[in-house]
This record gives structure tokens, sequence and C-alpha cells, in this order.
């Protein structure tokens, strides 16, 4: 699933399934099931299956007519029977008339349906299943619902469709079924839908079928051995886009979209490819499946999810606006893309057993997405975005209520907890780790053996890891194990000694903690193995060398003797550790010895003077020194490091007494570059001068307090809006960001306007996330109540939420409206989304906020199972933003008056 959306997903985007479940809303997923366990008389469907009984492979018949509430089907499902048994347990949720059959040999046995809480389902049998083979026959009906989960119905330009989402636990509400990933089986699917519809699965159409009644039967292929989370369908009047035959070697490549949309895929159609090729020589085997449908979805919760063979997408990830596109769109789709085809290997060829391992798929496939963008578009920076994006999820995994990569689950319920960022981004930064210490060849023919051992089956981390051990010889399961099993991020301690009076060599102090943060109190936890690599100078020449950190604390002598020039403690920031030098050592790498650094290097300074400054290791005055040394760097990430400090620091430390003379510090630091790129695009801009411009803009229009910029920015938002000409999508995306703060109600009724005629998917979400960055509290509240009022789909929730926040009053609002219709907010989202809520709250800084927000989710009524981390994490937040206002303020209002 792509977690995270857009390129720092990948990179820091989707929650994917991937679900897309990008943090504007929670920096954290449901802890725990959404109801307490039932008594063991019910079967619970989040209590693990046993292997008593398994699937063998499924048959099923679904008649699917979007424009209706209720859809219905028969399953017919081979089990194997490994020991005599009275009862079969499996899965079913949500279903009516659900009646069942047995049947064993000529034995034909009644089964009395009995259903449990979470889709729990037992069927109990008069006379026991000898061990053998068995058939289960199923008949029901089941609802349709709008909220996208499971099987589920949306209108898009008057028409009716149907499409799925069935990770993690959803494939229940449309078949019965095994729902659990260690269960692979294939499936013969037929679906039954209105005549003038198309039907879409996992396999090639095999036959089609015009039958009474107004309907059309669709059968395909049988599948390889699929889990049912990667099953799929979608149902409706699609546009269907082919590829010229032969685009991907021996397989179909097809574009799916509503009505009226299928101009919008070129791009796509153009890149997957390219993508595609780029996996395929990485893996050194072809794709793995009989074809390939990428599906752009109108209302999709996930921002794709890789069900294989109909791979599906928010429609902004596939139907980009041809030569208008953005530079951000493009880099958006690519690697969304990349992601989710990276799956077809690694989760869908083999798939994890259980949910303990989902790290492994996605995981990998971010970390993969970073390598096949920076393959296929070189100059987009993907790795070096990459970077930035670990130094996020840094901060996430700073916190108490953070999690380990692997964490135990114990029940169904429980994989919830595993979407996030910890998963995503802290799993590609260990693997990309483990590359580097491991060697490129020796990681990429570890993995292969791997893939070759499990295909079409399933495999655990131990797989995985001794597939690298024997490829590499390293000891890579003691080495990865403390990263993947306890949380936190290794601070350490980099002492350069150097011998007097004899040419010897220099030796490095080490020590390591656990990274805490101003305001946060997070247990030690066991020293970790950390692979460290240093690179340094000697007489001219610069060196690298590798060891591994085992203890508390060691002394390495470096190789050659002499005493080094300078000295940086992660070669190319590959390893997944914060580190300090001391205040002079870390000021000559963000000033004159800069030059000397790899480009990985540079990018990461920004965010490592801003975490030692949030530890309390570096001073305020050494930081804002450190941070304008680095500001005169000319390489768009840098910058856009430099601008993420200084946004903290505005949001935190600076007062309305603070803030003219804050401002013309901002205007120095920053101006420059903006009229060095220009305001608008060139033709000679590269791929992150692109992105970098609208950055740069904003943040000179609010923390350097630009007026000027704000009124050109609101006339753009207003000649696009208006059709009046001029202004391009990009520009248009520029402006929108700015262009709303201070916007009053004519601007936000073009706004509203925008929303009924715009089809382009990506534009769209931009006028979605400009309504929600109103700061006039009654315009802002008129946005969220679009989000109730049948105006915006569930997908739209996070798009506006996740653009409110650039004041505290702003998130003020914004809380104050979840409050007062959290119910109806639940029932838009969906039950399982309520434990996420509390991340509206995530950006507030007061201790009268921090009471409210406790006291609202302190009600069960409020708080369903699994919003105890989640409300932890906001609450945390809050406390170290309190407490590094209270450490920065005045520091910062010292140094601004020095330098008058």
């Amino acid at each position: 699933m792509g977690w995270r959306i857009g390129l720092l997903s990948l990179t820091l985007s989707g929650l994917a399934a991937c679900a897309s479940t990008a943090p504007a809303l929670t920096s954290a997923p449901p802890e725990t099931s959404e109801a307490a366990p039932p008594g063991p008389e019910l079967p619970d469907g989040n209590a693990r299956l046993d292997d008593r009984v398994t699937p063998l492979g499924y048959t099923l018949d679904l008649a699917v007519d979007p424009s209706g509430t209720t859809f219905s089907g028969e399953a017919t499902i081979e089990v194997a029977v490994r020991e005599a048994t009275r009862t079969v347990r499996l899965h079913a949720e949500d279903m009516t008339r659900l009646e069942a059959t047995v049947r064993q040999g000529e034995r034909a046995m009644p089964a009395a349906v009995v259903t449990g809480p979470h889709g729990g389902l037992e069927l109990a049998l008069a006379e026991p299943l000898a061990p053998g083979t068995a058939t289960l026959t199923f008949s029901y009906e089941a609802p349709l619902p709008e909220v996208p989960i499971g099987l589920y119905r949306v209108r898009a330009d008057g028409r009716p469709y149907a499409y799925t989402q069935f990770e993690p636990l959803e494939a229940r509400k449309a078949f019965p079924c095994f729902d659990q990933p260690s269960f692979k089986a294939p499936f013969a699917t037929t679906l039954r839908v209105p005549t003038g519809m198309v039907a879409l699965s996992n396999a090639p159409e095999t036959a089609r079928e015009t039958l009474d009644g107004g309907q059309t039967a669709f059968r395909f292929a049988p599948t390889p051995p699929l889990p049912t989370y990667l099953v799929a369908f979608a149902v409706g009047d699609f546009d269907v886009v082919a590829a010229p035959e032969g685009a991907i070697p021996k397989v179909p490549l097809r574009v799916i979209t509503t009505k009226g949309k299928g101009a919008m895929a070129a791009w796509t159609l153009a890149r997957t490819p390219r993508i595609l090729g780029a996996l395929t020589d990485w893996f050194g085997r072809p794709y793995p499946f009989a074809k390939l449908d990428l599906v752009a979805v109108p209302n999709f919760g996930a921002g794709a999810m890789e069900n294989a063979g109909l791979v599906t997408f928010r429609e902004r990830f596939l139907l980009l606006d041809g030569d208008a596109a953005t530079q951000d769109e493009r880099l958006d789709s690519e690697s969304i893309i990349a992601h989710e085809l990276a799956h077809m290997w690694f989760g869908d060829l083999v798939t994890m057993p259980w949910w303990d391992d989902i790290w492994l798929n996605e995981a990998f496939a971010t970390w993969m997405a970073t390598r096949v963008v920076a393959t296929v578009s070189p100059d987009a920076g993907a790795r070096l975005s990459a970077l930035r994006s670990t130094g996020f999820v840094m901060g996430l995994d700073s916190l108490a209520n953070t999690r380990a990569i692997r964490q135990p689950i114990r029940d169904g319920g429980d994989v919830y907890n595993a979407f996030d960022g910890i998963t995503y981004v802290k799993g590609r930064a260990i693997l990309q780790m483990l590359e580097s210490w491991l060697g490129e060849d020796a990681f990429r023919q570890g993995v292969r053996s791997y893939l070759d051992a499990h295909a079409r089956g399933t495999a655990t981390t131990a797989d995985l890891l001794a597939a690298l051990s024997a490829a590499s010889g390293k000891p890579v399961e003691q080495t990865v194990s403390g990263f993947l099993d306890q949380p936190g991020v290794p601070l350490l301690d980099v002492a350069l000694k150097c011998a007097t009076g004899k040419v010897a060599p220099a030796t490095l102090e080490l020590s390591q903690t656990r990274y805490e943060a101003l305001g946060t109190a997070v247990p030690a936890g066991e020293p970790w193995r950390v692979p460290v690599c240093v690179r340094y100078e000697l007489r001219g020449k610069v060196l690298r060398e590798c060891f591994r950190l085992d203890g508390p604390e060691a002394t390495v002598t470096l190789g050659a003797p002499g005493c080094p020039a300078w000295l940086h403690p992660n070669a190319q920031e590959q390893g997944y550790y914060r580190w300090t030098m001391g205040a002079e050592a870390l000021a000559g790498l963000a000033g004159p010895l800069r030059g000397k650094l790899l480009p990985e290097e540079r990018v990461a300074l920004p965010g490592h003077v801003m975490a030692l400054l949030r530890a309390g290791r570096l001073s305020l005055a050494d930081a804002l020194a450190d941070i304008g040394a680095l500001a005169s760097e000319r390489s768009p990430l840098v910058v856009e490091g430099v601008i993420d400090a200084l946004g903290e620091l505005d949001r935190v430390a600076v007062t309305d007494a603070t803030r003219p003379a804050w401002q013309a510090w901002v205007r120095q630091l920053l101006g420059p570059h903006l009229e060095r790129l220009g305001k608008a695009a060139r033709a000679s801009d590269s791929p992150r001068e692109r992105l970098l411009r609208p950055r740069l803009v904003s943040a000179l229009a609010d923390m350097g307090g630009d007026r000027t910029l704000r009124a050109e920015a609101r006339a753009q938002v207003e000649a696009f809006l208006s059709g009046r000409g001029g202004v391009s999508a990009e520009d248009f995306e520029q402006a929108a960001s700015l262009g709303t703060w201070d916007g009053d109600e004519a601007l936000w009724t073009l706004l509203r306007q925008a929303l009924d005629r715009e089809t382009t998917p990506a534009t769209r979400v931009v006028v979605i996330g400009a309504l929600g960055r109103f700061e006039d509290p009654a315009l802002l509240v008129r946005s969220l109540e679009l989000l109730l009022d049948g105006t915006l789909l569930a997908q739209d929730f996070r798009t506006m939420t996740g653009r409110i926040g650039r004041t505290e009053e702003a998130e003020r609002t914004g809380f104050g409206w979840l409050v007062q219709h959290y119910d109806a907010v639940v029932e838009k989202l969906g039950e399982k989304s309520a434990p996420r809520l509390p991340g509206m709250a995530g950006e507030l800084c007061d201790s009268a906020d921090r009471a409210r927000v406790a006291d609202f989710f302190a009600g069960a009524d409020h708080s369903p199972p699994g919003t105890e981390r989640n409300l932890g994490q906001v609450l945390e937040r809050i406390d170290s933003c309190i407490a590094r206002r209270a450490a920065w303020a005045e520091p910062l209002a010292a140094w601004l008056v020095e330098r008058r």
C-alpha cells in the first residue's frame, strides 16, 4: 500500500496499503480492535486462525450493481482438513441471509452459521469432517456502502461505480474467506453486473456472457495463489485505455478511469513501462502476473493498493493533465506507481504469513521506489529527498508512544498498528543502512535468493535476513534486530582524538544513548549494534571506514596514520542514527568545510542541527549560526531543509515583539534564492528547483512577512479560477498555498465554485487544500462543513484538514469543529478511522489546549480502542512544543537584538 502521498512518502505517502495514510490526521495507526474481545463462545474475527482447516482455492460469483445499496454472492472454497473437526472457523462480516453447506466426498452436511465480532464466522457441523479435502459453499447478501473499505460504491460525474479495498481485514466484507495473509490460494471469479458496464478483477477476462434481467457475466481466469487482501474488483462504465502492444513484454498494460477521463492516462501509460523495466532489471525476474491494470479510483481511502494485476490508485496519481502537470504531480505519480509495482514481487509474489512482518512489504516497496525514481528520473533527487524523510520519521521515533518496526501483532485488531511512518520510512532507512553495510551486490543477491526460495508462498523477516547473511557472509540478524525490535533513535557522541608528537592513527571515542527531545521522557532501551561508516580527509585524500558499535561506548582506531582535517560521522548519511561532535565541529561542517561533504551529508545537516537543538545538545545561538551558514547553499534540498528549520523556529519561538526582526532575517536568508530562481518557472529549471520555488515564495510571504507576495498569489488564484488565462496549473498550485491565508468570502466562493467544475484530479486536490488554508474561523468552518454535506468525499478529509495549522488559532478552529462534529466525521470516514482523529490537534502548543484535547478524548465515546497511542503522541508533541517555546523564545529575542 502506498502509505504516503507524494515523493516524500517514498522517501518521507501513503500510507498506500499500502494504505496511504499520509500523516495529516495521525502519527500512528489504531493500537487495537474497535471493541472489547467477546466471550469464548463466539468466533472473534480478530483472533488468529489455526491451520486445522485451510483454503486450497476459491470460486466466487458476485452480482454487483453499483447503483444499489447491497450486493449478493456465492462463494465456494475448497479446503484441506488436517485433523477431524466439527467446526470450521473463518471470516464473514456484515452479511445477511448467509447460508452455508459443507460437502466432503458424497456427504453434504448443512452447517449452522455462528457469527461473532469483527467478522468472526464459525460453521458448526453435526458430524465431524475427516482429514482430507472438503468444499464449503456459501450464499449471502451484503451492504454496498459509500465508506471506502471492503467492496463499496461511489458516484462520479453522475455515474455509479464499485471498487474494493481489502487490506488489511476487509475482504471478509465481500465474501466468506480465510482472511489471513498466510492462506494463499487461487481465485476463480465471476462478476455479474448491469449490461453496459465493465467488470475487472485480478486475472485476465476469459469470457463475457449476456444474461437475462439486464446483466452481463464477466468470467476471469484463475489467479496464482493470493492472500485475500490482494483480491480486487472494479465495476462501472469505464474508459479502458491500453498501452501499445509490447510496451511491457508479454504483459498487457491498461489504465482504467471513470467515463470521460481516459485522455489523462497518457502520462502513466508512457512512464509505467520504464518503471517496470527498472524493477525487473533489479529483481532479475519478470513481472509475476498475467496482466497489469492500473485503476484510477475517485474515492479511495488509501493512496494506492498493490492488488495483484489490478492496482488501484487515487485518481491524482494516475491522471495527469499532459504537459500542464506540475513537477510535483509527476514525481508523486512516478513514486507511487513504483512503490505499488515493487509490491508485485515483494508482497504479492512472496507474502508475509502474518501482520508482524508487514514491514517487509511496505519498507521494501518504499526503499525500492526511491531507487526506481532515481533510475528513471535521475534529476529528481529521490535519494536525497529520502534522507529528509528519514529525518522526519526520526522525530516520530523519538516519542515515548512510538513503536518498533517489527511490532508483535497479537490478533487481527492490532494490525492497524503497522501502517505508519515507522513501517514505511524507518523501515526504508534500515534497509538502506543494510545495503550500505553489506554492499549493493550482496544485498541484491540476498533479495533475489529470498524471492527464488519463497515465490508464490510466504516468508518471514528471519527468511530475508538469513538470505542476506548467506549472500554477504555478515551477521545480519544479530546486527539489525535492535533496529527492528525496539523503538527509538540512537544518538552517537563522537570525539576525534589525535596523537601528539608523532604520526599515529587518530582514534574515535564513541558512546551511544537513545535520542530524547525537550519535553519528552523515553525509556533508554538496550544499546543498538550500530553499523557506523565515517568519512575523513587525511593529507588531501578522503577515506571511508566502517565498523560496528556493539555497546554503550567504544574507542576505534582509524586505519591510516595522521590527524584528519575533518571527519563526518555518518558517511553519505546511510546509518540510522543521530550524531554529535560538539558545536565547533558541527559549525565547521555547516560552514567552511561544507564543500568537502557529499550531497547526502549536506542535505541532512539542517535536520541534524535542529535535532540537536531539540535535544538540548546545541545552544540556540549556535543553531542559528549553523542555519545561517547553510542558507548560503545553492542545493535546493539543503535550502528546503533550512526552510523547515526556520518554520519550526517561527512557529515555536517567535513572538509578536520579535517578529519584525525575525522577518528581516528570514528575508535576508531566503530572498537571494528567490531572486536567483525568479518567481516564475523557467525552462532551464531542474526538477528540484521547480519544487523549491513555491516553498521559497510561501516562506517569504509567511515568515518573511512579504505582503506583496501574498497579494500576487491572491491575484493568481483569482485569475486561474476565473478562467482569465495566463496562470498555469503550476503557478496556481504555488499561489493557492498562500493566496487564501487571509482570503475573504469572495475568494472562498470562487474556490467553492471550482469544486463543481474542476475535472483534473490534481487541480481539484489543490482547490480542496486551499479551502483548508483559510484563517478566518468562519470561512474555515464553512470549508470543513463541505466534508459532511456531501460536497466532498471521505478521501478528501485528510487533503483539507492536513492544510490546517499554519497558525495555532486555525488549529484551534479545526479541533473545535471536530469536537462539535465528531460522530458525523466518524460516520463519514468509517469507525476504524476514529482512533486517528487526535491528529487534528497535533500542532497545538499551549497547556490549555492540551487539557482540552486530553479531556475530549478521555471518554469512551471519543476514544475507541486504538486511540491511546495516537492521543499519547499528540500530547507528547504538544508537551515538546511547550518545552521548546519556553527554552527558545528568550534566547531568540536576545540573539535578534544582538544582530542589530
